[in-house]
């Protein structure tokens, strides 16, 4: 009977400890759940790599931070702390530069070279020259300003177009997010496990144009390639990945604004080889992450509303 007792305080206590664990794990969203995962993973290659890392304690720490932060978001969503509430599910957005600018300093946290060689010969064997260097004898002061516009037009097109899913249809804004925070989270993983460079500093002794010319733009996007410019991260394009995930969540809320971004996106495409920040492959792969992390967020979405549904009783049963 003492056994039979000790079994059932077990279970309960199990039950109990399992009850507790599923409360506090529907504190998070998908996106929190996602970006706490990358967040622990790199602080353990941070912990375990035996390469020279600049900065790895700042960086451990700054990950530490965010992680605390994620915590205190999901609490006060839970709460609905009015200010506190709206930026629980807006911070990925800003998330989303730290995550970039921080892999001039992990790129290296594998291997210690770049994997360059690969991907021009991949380009040079597909157009039968170096892009960025066949667009020399094209440049123009005002092909070089439109280059730039397009180019410009991606770090405000993310948070707009979240800004008018927030306000229209909050579904698609979830759903926008994690599609956007997946993709980004995946080009960051391709760039520690396959350090690439970019042509910008592998194909400069090929170029005889060091200075592009243009107007506003083209001061705009110096200024901020001044301050951001991170060595490393090339492949896949981040900037074309996130500007995709954009056209297709665009899509799906209109056509019409779909068209809009769809163009903007293309413009950027062509702009990043341009402006010699990316091979034509990057291209590439940064529209084939888009499309994966799309794809694999609509499958998440319809499957988490599926299960919300409640089961339709069969003929016969009783409704309450």
């Amino acid at each position: 009977m003492m056994e039979l007792d000790r079994t059932m305080q077990s279970d309960t206590l199990r039950s109990t400890h399992s009850f507790a664990l599923t409360r506090v794990l529907s504190y998070f969203n998908l996106t929190d759940r996602l970006t706490l995962g990358y967040l622990t993973f790199v602080g353990l290659l941070l912990l375990l790599s035996s390469n020279p890392i600049e900065k790895r304690g700042k960086l451990l720490a700054a990950h530490l931070g965010v992680a605390v932060m994620i915590f205190a978001f999901a609490y006060f969503r839970q709460r609905k702390t009015p200010v506190l509430h709206f930026l629980s599910y807006w911070y990925p957005l800003g998330l989303s530069g730290f995550f970039f600018e921080e892999i001039h300093s992990i790129v290296h946290l594998i291997h210690r070279g770049w994997f360059d060689a690969g991907l021009i010969q991949f380009d040079f064997a597909t157009f039968g020259a170096h892009p960025t260097v066949w667009f020399e004898q094209h440049i123009s002061y005002w092909l070089t300003e439109t280059m730039n516009f397009f180019y410009f037009t991606y770090w405000p097109l993310i948070p707009a177009l979240a800004l008018l899913l927030w306000m229209r249809n909050q579904k698609q804004f979830h759903e926008f997010v994690f599609a956007l925070c997946l993709s980004y989270i995946f080009c960051y993983l391709v760039f520690i496990f396959y350090p690439i460079e970019g042509p910008y500093h592998t194909l400069k002794h090929l170029q005889t144009v060091h200075e592009t010319p243009g107007w506003i733009f083209t001061h705009l996007v110096e200024f901020v390639e001044k301050h951001g410019r991170i060595h490393g991260g090339a492949f896949p394009s981040a900037h074309v990945s996130g500007s995709f995930v954009a056209t297709i969540a665009a899509y799906r809320y209109s056509h019409k604004l779909g068209h809009l971004v769809l163009i903007l996106a293309l413009g950027v495409c062509v702009s990043a080889v341009y402006g010699r920040y990316h091979y034509a492959v990057d291209i590439w792969g940064g529209i084939a992450v888009a499309l994966i992390g799309c794809w694999i967020a609509r499958r998440v979405f319809r499957a988490k509303t599926h299960d919300a549904q409640p089961a339709i009783p069969h003929s016969g049963e009783n409704l309450c």
